[in-house]
């Protein structure tokens, strides 16, 4: 997490899916955590909701109820959306 963000409420922030999957042949497991990544001066909205894998830019905007689940690389955009995308 970065420094000066700004965070509403009923925001979710899911580095797992919550409940492991295994294969029933080789009993490794096939939906493993990854690391989030979230900038600075990141603003996230109300009831929005970050996914594992998820990265954010430093001064991005994230809109009330999007849900990002992939990589955000550039910096100083609006997300929005489920699945969330640019939109500004």
């Amino acid at each position: 997490m970065g420094e000066d963000n700004l965070w509403s409420t009923g925001i979710v922030i899911r580095a797992s899916d919550g409940h492991q999957i295994f294969d029933n042949k080789s009993g490794r497991l096939k939906n493993k955590s990854r690391p989030i990544v979230i900038g600075n001066h990141v603003w996230v909205g109300a009831n929005a909701t970050i996914l594992k894998g998820s990265v954010i830019a430093n001064d991005c905007i994230v809109g009330n109820s999007a849900v990002v689940a992939k990589e955000f690389q550039e910096s100083n955009v609006a997300i929005a959306g489920n699945p969330g995308k640019v939109v500004g």
